[in-house]
């Protein structure tokens, strides 16, 4: 005799479990973030290299760089987020 109805020991079926929540998003964003901040410390400690290097009294690479690091990741972002097109 064949059983239509759904079955009593349904919660135990793996098949039938919620997904589990995993903490894979929070470390992709964290680690995005990290690499991020990672790269504007960067430009700004090249900035400051390049700022002495060429002996400068205002510190335009400083502002320079990370700004054009900004710029390029606020790029890179809208592109990997934006639809593709058909």
């Amino acid at each position: 005799m064949k059983n239509a109805g759904p079955s009593i020991h349904a919660d135990t079926d793996p098949s039938h479990q919620p997904p589990k929540p995993s903490g894979s998003l929070l470390l992709r964003y964290s680690g995005l973030a990290a690499r991020y901040l990672t790269l504007l410390g960067a430009m700004v400690w090249l900035g400051l290299k390049a700022d002495r290097w060429m002996s400068w009294q205002f510190p335009l690479c400083v502002w320079l760089f990370p700004l054009l690091a900004l710029a390029a990741l606020m790029v890179k972002v809208v592109l990997d987020t934006s639809k593709p097109r058909s």
